[in-house]
């Protein structure tokens, strides 16, 4: 993979990782609270809960769409006091040594997301930098569990 950053590039990366990194606490924060709210609400009613989050990168104005997934949060690791969840976990995530070699990019901290781009979904960082808007889901899906009762009694009667 042949690359070459210029300074703008390496600083638009950090600006990048600097605003998905806002994006992984807003996620975060937003996983957790419905997480909390269904859990509350699965104490009544529900037999479970299913919490998905769906992304999606877009070039200037939703002209074009760069990538799009959809992946399951860990509705148990949320509900901890020290969740073990990719997302907006602090650590750093940059393995962009093994592929490039650059001091300024490989010295820098990259948040999961921007990880996902480039090592995981390997989109260029020609795309990358063009990525202008992002639009997320974060779908819950309440599942509910009904007994139909005793099945051993005969419906129809004796049977006689």
């Amino acid at each position: 993979m042949v690359y070459k950053f210029s300074l703008a590039d390496i600083d638009k990366i950090k600006y990048l990782n600097t605003q998905l990194s806002l994006l992984e606490q807003k996620i975060y924060d937003e996983s957790l609270y419905l997480a909390q709210q269904a859990f509350t609400y699965k104490q009544k009613n529900l037999y479970d809960y299913e919490l998905e989050l769906s992304l999606t990168f877009y070039t200037e104005s939703y002209n074009e769409e760069l990538i799009s997934w959809e992946e399951g949060i860990p509705k148990r690791e949320l509900l901890k006091k020290k969740p073990n969840w990719y997302i907006n976990n602090g650590k750093n995530h940059n393995v962009s040594s093994s592929c490039w070699k650059n001091d300024l990019l490989n010295a820098q901290h990259h948040c999961w997301l921007l990880h996902r781009l480039y090592d995981d979904f390997q989109l260029s960082w020609n795309d990358i930098l063009r990525i202008c808007d992002i639009l997320f889901d974060i779908k819950v899906s309440y599942q509910y569990k009904v007994k139909l009762g005793n099945r051993r009694k005969n419906v129809h009667g004796s049977g006689n």
